[in-house]
């Protein structure tokens, strides 16, 4: 190409301009008038191997990759202003500023309000340091071009960094995409290798598996820190987040109807003795999934609190509590399970029963109590206590298809794949009915469950929407 470089720094009197044609210095850095900061023009793509050019694609293709190429130099670059034209179209411009603009100039290309709706997270050891943010599992299914790690400002790819964030979401997704993530690691140049590819994108660590481990505890204690009382005023939580001003009287009315709530009998107040905040709008303390009303469609339960109302998937909630108890026992080696009166009898196919013997030990870890009772037959002794006896068989089949070796590497992965799928098998479905009571016991494990704000398919628990918000539709306090 023919390429221009025209720089400036901010008090010398004036700029110098380079110029090159096909990778070759034309002219010496001559002297030239220019704005503070650098400027760079290329002109007449592969000018001088028309056959180059005869493999571009069509302009907006083009158009996309350069334009990813921008974005990255402007994430990993806060500190610069950096502009993109086309055409005489200006297609972005970011102002410089502190590494708080990062998420801001990512969203450009992530979409989804990220900058509003993502984690930041940060860490560090003895040889690195590592920060970022990541979006909510909601976002998940993102393309890899949405997956962008730099190492001291330069971007590369690295599969082990991607498993290092998968692992990370371990306990809320399993699917096989992640969410939008932007991951900066600042380390010592001299524990790593940059000479593995021609384009420099790919690397290799003197100390990868610190720094697999670094980036994975900091994106988990991010997403632990996400309790129900920080959940519940992020936009992602929040059926709509905008608010409207009210009269001084109205408020002061809703205020006291606020009040009476407090200190009204409840559910809520029996069972957990919960302390509710005085004011109704102004930061209280009282932000949690409130006093449930009832089911709508047997699906969903709806609450209130003295903020607003909640809606919540119930299978959902039940899903990410029946999991977290079992990963704990498993961890433990002590998962809760009941005996049969009479034992299950579950026949097996040939082929079923070439890897029962191998999966045996694995599986009666998981709470079941199974003996091989002949040829093709097995017997069921004791099963989870969350399992429904009708599942029973559906469940079993399952674990000697999918259940892992003990020498696998990502045995404990795994396994916690298999619980997922057991607590979503034997959680609450919808159409079932349950009790006043039985909601407010649902409601009050959940906020006391760790990574309350998603089940573990990465879909969302609860969604809430403020007393304001309902005013403004209604147009009250106008």
């Amino acid at each position: 190409s023919k390429m221009s470089i025209k720089s400036k720094e901010a008090n010398a009197p004036s700029g110098h301009l380079l110029k090159l044609e096909g990778g070759v210095v034309k002219t010496d850095c001559e002297p030239c008038a220019a704005n503070k900061g650098t400027s760079v023009l290329v002109e007449d793509l592969f000018f001088n191997t028309p056959a180059r050019r005869k493999f571009l694609r069509t302009t907006a293709t083009e158009m996309r990759h350069i334009k990813l190429v921008a974005i990255r130099l402007a994430v990993a670059n806060p500190s610069i202003n950096i502009s993109l034209y086309h055409n005489d179209k200006t297609i972005f411009s970011f102002r410089a500023g502190n590494k708080n603009v990062m998420p801001e100039r990512f969203q450009l290309l992530a979409g989804r309000n990220f900058s509003n709706d993502s984690l930041y997270f940060e860490g560090g050891s003895n040889s690195c340091e590592v920060f970022g943010w990541v979006a909510k599992p909601t976002a998940s299914g993102s393309a890899s071009d949405l997956h962008l790690r730099f190492i001291n400002s330069r971007y590369i790819r690295d599969r082990v960094l991607d498993m290092a964030v998968k692992l990370a979401y371990k306990d809320i997704m399993f699917g096989h995409k992640l969410p939008p993530y932007s991951i900066h690691l600042v380390i010592d140049p001299a524990t790593i290798d940059c000479n593995v590819h021609p384009t420099k994108e790919e690397v290799r660590f003197a100390n990868l598996n610190e720094i697999k481990t670094l980036i994975k505890e900091s994106i988990q204690n991010a997403l632990a820190r996400e309790n129900v009382t920080e959940q519940i005023q992020r936009p992602a939580f929040n059926v709509s987040f905008k608010k409207q001003k009210e009269s001084s009287n109205f408020k002061e009315k809703r205020n006291s109807v606020a009040l009476k709530l407090q200190e009204s009998p409840s559910l809520h107040d029996s069972v957990d003795n919960l302390e509710h905040t005085k004011d109704f709008f102004s930061g209280g303390t009282n932000e949690d999934l409130g006093n449930p009303i009832g089911q709508i469609h047997d699906i969903f339960i709806i609450s209130q609190n003295t903020k607003g109302i909640i809606i919540v998937d119930m299978h959902a909630a039940h899903e990410r509590i029946n999991y977290e108890n079992l990963k704990k026992q498993w961890l433990k080696n002590s998962v809760i399970s009941q005996r049969c009166l009479i034992p299950l009898k579950i026949q097996l196919s040939d082929f079923e029963v070439d890897f029962f013997e191998s999966k045996l030990q694995s599986i009666n870890k998981l709470g079941f109590d199974l003996i091989r009772s002949g040829v093709n037959c097995i017997s069921v002794h004791s099963y989870p206590v969350i399992i429904k006896e009708t599942q029973i068989e559906e469940i079993i089949v399952d674990l000697i298809a999918t259940m892992p070796d003990l020498e696998s590497d990502l045995y404990e992965q795994k396994i916690f794949e298999i619980l997922a799928n057991i607590a979503c098998k034997s959680s609450l479905r919808a159409y079932d009915r349950i009790s006043i009571e039985k909601m407010n016991d649902l409601l009050r494990k959940i906020e006391r469950t760790a990574n309350s704000g998603y089940c573990s398919h990465g879909r969302p628990v609860w969604r809430f929407m403020s007393i304001s918000e309902l005013d403004r539709i209604f147009m009250r306090g106008q």
